[in-house]
């Protein structure tokens, strides 16, 4: 059965975690990442965006010229697109871009976003973070003792001490295991778990 270190703050093992018999074999379902990518993107779409049709424009309600005998073609009035200040034919209008994944296969999505990143070997998992009160520089030590440039941080559970010590740090991110998402997982290339977060994570998602 496959395994994976936990370590301290000095490199060293304190620890492993058991992996599943064919977590690491099992072919990635891209598919579904895909799917969970998309999703993820498609909710900071806004889709506020707004043109005015011809009815929204304000202009003269006054045929141009006569119908007939002008040699030109036949207009009626100055709303319409050709016109400078008319309104836009096929505009964008205000719409909902938010795709939404039934549970399962977002729960599937978690899954293979977890096991891709432990089969590229890009999970950290450290014991536990050694700060007793909120310092940047310690935090940066701590990570540059492990070998760790940047990543996205993950905590079973809220820590103001670990938050703080972390936030202003370059490159890092902190969510909770409640929190974690596959964009999310797939964005970083270093994902960095305590003991007790990746016990969690391996409970709900693997």
């Amino acid at each position: 059965m496959a395994t994976i270190d936990i370590i301290n703050g000095s490199m060293k093992k304190v620890g492993s975690a058991e992996l599943g018999d064919t977590l690491l074999t099992e072919k990635l379902n891209k598919a579904v990442l895909y799917q969970a990518v998309r999703a993820n993107l498609s909710t900071h779409h806004h889709g506020t965006v707004n043109t005015k049709t011809r009815a929204d424009v304000w202009r003269t309600g006054k045929k141009l010229y006569k119908q007939k005998g002008t040699g030109g073609a036949r207009h009626g009035s100055r709303k319409t697109a050709p016109f400078v200040g008319g309104g836009r034919v096929f505009g964008p209008h205000p719409r909902d871009y938010t795709i939404r994944l039934p549970r399962k296969v977002r729960v599937l999505a978690m899954r293979e976003a977890l096991r891709c990143a432990l089969i590229e070997k890009n999970v950290t998992v450290v014991q536990e973070f050694p700060f007793k009160t909120p310092k940047t520089k310690e935090a940066s030590q701590f990570f540059s003792a492990i070998k760790v440039p940047g990543g996205l941080v993950i905590l079973d559970k809220a820590s103001d001490v670990v938050e703080k010590s972390i936030r202003n740090l370059k490159g890092f991110k902190i969510l909770r295991v409640d929190q974690l998402s596959p964009y999310e997982i797939l964005k970083y290339q270093k994902l960095i778990f305590t003991a007790d977060a990746f016990a969690e994570a391996q409970k709900r998602y693997l």
